[in-house]
């Protein structure tokens, strides 16, 4: 497992990300099949599962990369986590507003 260091006393100017859910919602899931010849980019075979990093590029421009030497864009995998977790409470405050108005609904 990768570890990375995450204590809070070594992060300063710190924001909570906003918006993500809705811009998330640009983003596709999707199955795939890597093509093959491209080895000298990188060294998946098969079908896959993952995102199109143009996508992420229009949502988070800052978690993508084009790579200097093949001029194919690259995802910053990790710096989804806190995007996604944000999300996963947005989801939870809009269920929990739905059920207390479904609570006062019925009475």
């Amino acid at each position: 497992m990768t570890k990375i260091v995450a204590d809070s006393r070594l992060k300063g100017n710190v924001k909570l990300i906003t918006d993500s859910l809705d811009r998330l919602k640009e983003i596709n899931g999707v199955t795939f099949d890597w093509k093959e010849g491209f080895t000298n980019i990188h060294p998946f075979k098969g079908n896959d599962w993952g995102i199109l990093a143009q996508e992420v590029e229009y949502t988070f421009p800052e978690l993508v990369e084009i790579n200097k030497k093949t001029g194919y864009r690259e995802i910053d995998y990790k710096n989804l986590n806190p995007i996604l977790i944000e999300a996963i409470k947005d989801l939870s405050k809009k269920v929990d507003k739905l059920e207390k108005e479904i609570k006062q609904l019925k009475g």
